[in-house]
Order: structure tokens, then sequence, then C-alpha cells
């Protein structure tokens, strides 16, 4: 007879970048450290937890790792600043733009549309306005760059 495990597994609903929707996913693993904080009089006032979770999706079987960081109060002192931020690999492309094919626009046109697209995608908001206006700036001047005007012999 083949036992049950007592612990349940966790679910979790995330997005798969797979199945391209938010799939059910199963935590199959999990290896995390405390780091407590104890005060003065020996009590413990927070805990920080670092750690790692490999999640399964239930639908297309494709593993994603989540890396968390967790700020847990104990104390009263602390109380209002309880946080935790966690990161998924691969990254989740939800709201990531496509990039679209144009026959007719010039390669310079080109690149600068990819560059500012993955600047988008990877949350670089200041090179992507960069991008963005070096395109515009490319497009209204027609890409043609600007010239000195000659020096004259005079001077």
């Amino acid at each position: 007879m083949v036992e049950k495990s007592i612990l349940r597994k966790r679910r979790k609903y995330i997005f798969c970048n797979n199945c391209k929707c938010e799939t059910e996913h199963t935590c199959e693993g999990e290896q995390y450290r405390d780091y407590p904080n104890y005060q003065d009089n020996g009590i413990i006032g927070f805990v920080e937890r670092g750690g790692y979770r490999l999640w399964i999706c239930s639908g297309c079987k494709t593993g994603s790792l989540e890396e968390y960081y967790i700020f847990d109060v104990t104390s009263d002192d602390y109380k209002d600043e309880n946080m935790w931020t966690f990161t998924y690999y691969p990254a989740r492309n939800e709201f990531q733009i496509k990039s679209k094919e144009f026959k007719q626009l010039k390669e310079k046109l080109t690149n600068i549309y990819r560059e500012t697209l993955g600047a988008y995608n990877n949350n670089l908001t200041v090179l992507c306005a960069l991008g963005a206006y070096s395109g515009e700036i490319g497009h209204v001047s027609g890409a043609k760059q600007a010239t000195r005007p000659a020096k004259s012999a005079a001077l």
C-alpha cells in the first residue's frame, strides 16, 4: 500500500508563459532560510525570510522558479512594516508587447522600434522613452543627419 503524504501540496494561480493564461500551479519544492533579529531583551523583533519555490503548471507541466523575500514582524514596534517581494523565472510575459514586422519601414527605424519595445518589455521606462523620442525625431526629419554649415574662409 502506498502512503499518501501528510503534507498537502500548495497550489497557486500564476500566469503560465506556455499556456498563455493564468493556471493552477503546484509547489513541488521549497528552500528557504530565516534570519531572526533579536531585540535587546531577547525577544524576536522580526524575521527576514529569503527562499525559492519550484512551481509546476498543472496544464502543461512546465516549471517556474519563484524567488521570494518576506519581512515578517513579530513585535508591535514594527507592526506596520510587513513587506514581501517575489520574482518568477523565466519572467512572466503576460503584459509584454510582441514585435510586429513592417515591410516598408527603414532599417534604422526598425532597429529603434525593436530596441524601444525591448526596453518597454523589461520595464526600462527611461530608455524606452529615449528610444521613442529618437524614433520620432528620425521619422520627422526623414532620418537625415544634420550637417554643420561649412566654415567660411574669412575666419
